[in-house]
């Protein structure tokens, strides 16, 4: 389930959508599907274990996914970053582009970065 693409503060119960494993809507909508729909499609169809995903441009951690360094917990509600997190280069998987993860092939390719961490940073 994802909302149709609106400002967060805007959305509404009719605007979630679901959507099946391609990034398909299940039903037919006319309403505007959000372009990187594919992080979940594909992480969900890798990793059976995860329950939700959370897609974030978090000014606090965006940094790491450009320096490299590892994002470490500090304190008891960070745990889950104990396993470490995944590092996504969209570059070497689709060469230049505009950064989104807008395709079947670019979200298997950061579920496959994912491997068996909670997180990628990319």
């Amino acid at each position: 389930m994802l909302s149709c693409n609106r400002a967060p503060g805007l959305v509404r119960p009719e605007d979630i959508l679901t959507y099946d494993f391609d990034g398909n809507p299940t039903t037919p909508t006319d309403k505007r599907s959000y372009l990187e729909r594919f992080i979940r499609s594909e992480i969900y169809r890798a990793r059976p274990d995860v329950m939700s995903v959370v897609h974030s441009h978090s000014q606090s951690v965006i940094p790491f996914g450009v320096t490299g360094q590892r994002l470490r917990p500090t304190f008891h509600m960070s745990g889950f970053l104990g396993s470490g997190l995944a590092l996504f280069e969209i570059r070497e998987a689709g060469g230049n582009t505009d950064m989104l993860i807008r395709d079947s092939g670019l979200g298997k390719a950061l579920a496959a970065a994912l491997a068996s961490h909670h997180c990628p940073v990319h």
